[in-house]
């Protein structure tokens, strides 16, 4: 039986170049979401690392709404 985690897996491959395409946004948009959160970060690395795992939210969550089509 597949697990839930392999399924999104598999979705993030068969959706990557729809997603990629829809990540050519500027980055300055989610630097802009963060910012909405009143986030104030000590380093540079810690923004960086706040950007990334926020970014990767997103990414799972449009690739969860998409789980139906991949089966």
């Amino acid at each position: 039986m597949m697990t839930y985690e392999n399924k999104i897996e598999i979705c993030v491959n068969a959706k990557m170049e729809s997603f990629t395409t829809a990540f050519k946004v500027k980055p300055d948009w989610y630097i802009n979401e963060l910012n909405k959160l009143s986030v104030k970060f000590d380093s540079s690395t810690e923004a960086a690392e706040a950007l990334h795992t926020y970014k990767k939210a997103v990414f799972t969550s449009e690739c969860i709404v998409s789980l139906n089509k991949c089966d």
